[in-house]
């Protein structure tokens, strides 16, 4: 039963990458100078973000919880991950990594609930073009390799949950202390 599944989610998984990278041609066609920004907040301005710069904080903040995930503190695996981040050119400080990441969580969760919503209606986000996407107020242009990128995430802390067995802890509380530790800001769907 458990292969089944498993081909199941692998087909599954194929075909939206399929529509993401259809889906996301015509909003890099008409935006391929648009950098990825993180909402301004009134404290300070927000730093612009280009697509390989949050692609490089995803892969730094997986190598980093996957190395380090009981070893060190969550602060301690900020520091790492900035540190790595700047040693790879992304120049931005420990508070402007965690706000972009808290805002590319958002905004992958916004994604992953539209599509599962939109299974009966066929509009997947993917499918649709950068317009439509800003009338059902979703991010108009979220990277398909950025997506992957915190999707593959995603699913390796939700394997890592369901293998490991020190905790004696639910899925869900589980979920909340990632949360309140501030890797995992958003509780995810657990299917």
């Amino acid at each position: 039963m458990a292969d089944i599944e498993m081909e199941a989610t692998q087909s599954i998984t194929a075909i939206n990458n399929k529509k993401r990278k259809k889906g996301n041609q015509d909003c890099k066609n008409s935006n391929s100078s648009r950098v990825l920004s993180t909402p301004r907040t009134r404290s300070q301005v927000s730093p612009e973000w280009t697509a390989k710069q949050a692609l490089i904080l995803v892969n730094e903040i997986a190598a980093v919880e996957k190395d380090c995930s009981k070893a060190v503190s969550t602060n301690q695996k900020w520091k790492i991950i900035v540190g790595n981040c700047v040693a790879l050119g992304v120049t931005h400080t420990l508070s402007q990594c965690r706000s972009k990441w808290n805002s590319l969580v958002i905004e992958y969760n916004q994604i992953k609930k539209w599509d599962k919503e939109s299974e009966s209606r066929s509009d997947f986000y993917w499918s649709l073009g950068c317009e439509r996407r800003k009338e059902f107020g979703l991010p108009e242009n979220f990277d398909d390799e950025l997506f992957k990128a915190i999707d593959d995430y995603m699913w390796s802390q939700k394997e890592q949950l369901d293998t490991d067995p020190d905790t004696d802890l639910q899925k869900a509380d589980l979920l909340d202390v990632i949360a309140n530790l501030g890797m995992l800001p958003l509780r995810f769907n657990m299917q």
